[in-house]
């Protein structure tokens, strides 16, 4: 995303970068990525945070800007979206959940009689 002139772009989401978020913001991904699809405006501020290597203060202030400049959520959103879309850890994870589930269902499907 570009802002004041300057392209932003969001870290790639590795099994670090999850930890690191953990760690260093005390929030879970799979619950930041919940509420950012929830249009969450604390979730997308860090995520953007992330983008810009600001604290949430400044970010804010350069999503103002973003806005200023004609810019809408929807290009936010698709920086965030880029960025899980192309995530190899993530894509496995997702993959993972999927057979957990898969796995899960078949386990509780009732017998015929």
């Amino acid at each position: 995303m570009r802002i004041k002139e300057k392209e932003y772009r969001i870290p790639e989401i590795t099994f670090g970068f999850a930890l690191n978020l953990k760690k260093e913001k005390g929030i879970d991904l799979k619950e930041l990525l919940i509420e950012t699809a929830k249009y969450s405006e604390t979730a997308i501020v860090t995520f953007i945070s992330l983008a810009v290597d600001c604290d949430e203060e400044k970010t804010a202030e350069l999503i103002d800007q973003y806005f200023a400049e004609g810019g809408d959520f929807t290009g936010l959103l698709e920086e965030i979206n880029r960025a899980v879309e192309e995530s190899g850890f993530f894509q496995a994870w997702l993959r993972t959940m999927e057979k957990a589930r898969t796995m899960a269902k078949a386990k509780f499907v009732p017998k015929k009689k």
